[in-house]
């Protein structure tokens, strides 16, 4: 009886610890992205910065994340690198988060890339989507030379530039840029 009372407090405790933990003041980074062939959508806090520490990520956030950027041809799941959603958050607040970032692709498998590398010209064999560090996203409201502008203004990574196909791809590589 002891045992069980002593393990409910110190439960209790740890609840506490986590809920005052949650509750530190810091910087939230928040995202809003839109899947558009699954129509998934999140709009919230991923990450808190408190002076002095490493980026707190929300584990179960990024998770959630990683699953809407899935390679939804094999609806294979890959973890995807915070800091694509880091340069996704950046690119947000460049609009005000007037709406959703859109996503056309994020992870994709090998099978799909190849796929994509066969039938379309502009599509090398690997890439950083295979590596969960890609995306390829348009905004609402946001011409894709602007989006492109913002994409090189910030220096995140690699930055493509698709303007038939309405879309700028995004990446945590190397700074670099092309047009495709």
């Amino acid at each position: 009886m002891l045992r069980r009372g002593l393990l409910t407090s110190m439960m209790a405790l740890a609840t506490l610890r986590v809920a005052q933990a949650d509750a530190l003041p810091g910087d939230p980074w928040k995202i809003w992205i839109k899947r558009g062939n699954t129509g998934e959508e999140f709009r919230g806090i991923y990450r808190i910065d408190v002076p002095g520490e490493a980026p707190r990520y929300h584990t179960p956030t990024l998770l959630k994340l990683s699953e809407m950027l899935r390679d939804t041809n094999d609806n294979a799941q890959h973890a995807i690198d915070p800091f694509l959603f880091d340069l996704l958050s950046v690119v947000g607040e460049y609009h005000q988060w007037k709406s959703p970032i859109q996503i056309n692709s994020g992870y994709r498998t090998a099978r799909t890339q190849s796929r994509l590398a066969n039938s379309l010209p502009d599509v090398p064999t690997h890439s950083f989507h295979n590596k969960g560090q890609a995306a390829d996203i348009w905004v609402d409201g946001f011409s894709t030379d602007r989006l492109r502008d913002i994409g090189r203004k910030i220096q995140m990574g690699g930055v493509g530039y698709y303007p038939r196909s309405r879309f700028v791809h995004v990446d945590t590589g190397p700074l670099r840029q092309w047009v495709g």
